[in-house]
């Protein structure tokens, strides 16, 4: 709408001009045939004086000759003024015609512009709207292989993290004890023991962490949007810049080989309390938040 509606902006301007320099032709034309009558006039009333005063000479009346030869002087001035004016009058009109023609090239450059720059938002939206489809066909997997530096740990994360929204906190727990063996012998030792309210303690611990990973998971998905979109951009510019460096050089540019990635590090290993399920490093002897003791009991 925004587009249309500088359009529409431009075409009625550009017709205001039109019809102001329409109406100041007329006026002009309208003065130019009034003046062209005062000049037919003063010719009739010249050949009045003249056929009166060649009636005056063919009579001998001297007075009527003295009045008909002033008021020949009077009608030879008066349309010696009447031709000025239209002189004038034409010389006026000459200049409107050239300002005219000027504006209207004015006008016309003015509209090519516009139709240029409506033509180049267009053009850009549709581009804008093309990316965002790319993106959206684009998987995870295919993210993840074609990003650099930093952001391929953010999306790989972003991966488990969904990974992780379609399990029970049953399976995390399995999954959780096969990574860490001193949380899977904590929550075998509960279980063990049956101690119920221990046991809903560490359950609503792990819902309270699942909804924490659901909240981080919402803002890796904010910054996963951002990373396509600047990911694509990217991916648009190397295109580009490989098929000028085609053009000018005759040949495509070697491709670099992919960096070897780095191994991932090992995960430190941990102690839970038995008490408040809180995570101490290995060697620790008292929990740090209850003070309950972290060293193997005996039977």
């Amino acid at each position: 709408m925004g587009l249309e509606r500088l359009g529409m902006e431009g075409r009625l301007d550009t017709e205001l001009k039109r019809t102001d320099l329409t109406l100041e032709r007329q006026r002009r034309e309208a003065e130019a045939q009034r003046t062209q009558d005062d000049l037919d006039a003063a010719a009739r009333w010249e050949r009045e004086i003249q056929e009166a005063r060649t009636t005056g000479d063919t009579q001998g009346i001297a007075r009527e000759i003295a009045r008909l030869d002033a008021e020949m002087a009077l009608a030879l001035e008066d349309q010696k003024n009447a031709q000025d004016r239209a002189n004038q009058q034409e010389r006026t009109r000459m200049d409107l015609d050239r300002q005219a023609a000027e504006q209207e090239l004015v006008i016309k450059s003015q509209e090519d512009a516009l139709d240029r720059r409506l033509k180049e938002l267009r053009e850009k939206h549709q581009q804008e709207l093309e990316s965002m489809q790319a993106l959206d066909a684009l998987s995870l997997h295919t993210l993840i292989a074609v990003s650099e530096g930093d952001k391929a740990p953010l999306l790989a994360d972003l991966a488990r993290t969904e990974a992780f929204s379609s399990m029970t906190p049953e399976q995390i727990m399995a999954m959780a004890s096969e990574k860490n063996p001193e949380l899977g012998s904590a929550i075998a030792e509960i279980a063990t023991k049956g101690d119920s309210e221990q046991a809903k303690v560490m359950y609503e611990r792990l819902l309270e962490e699942q909804k924490a990973a659901s909240g981080e998971m919402r803002d890796s998905q904010r910054e996963m949007t951002q990373t396509m979109q600047e990911m694509f951009n990217k991916a648009l510019e190397t295109q580009a810049s490989v098929a000028q460096a085609f053009a000018a050089g005759g040949q495509a540019p070697q491709a670099q080989p992919p960096a070897t990635p780095t191994p991932p590090a090992e995960p430190q290993r941990v102690v839970l309390c038995r008490r408040c399920f809180q995570e101490s490093s290995v060697g620790t002897k008292f929990c740090p938040n209850c003070g309950e003791t972290l060293m193997a009991q005996p039977g």
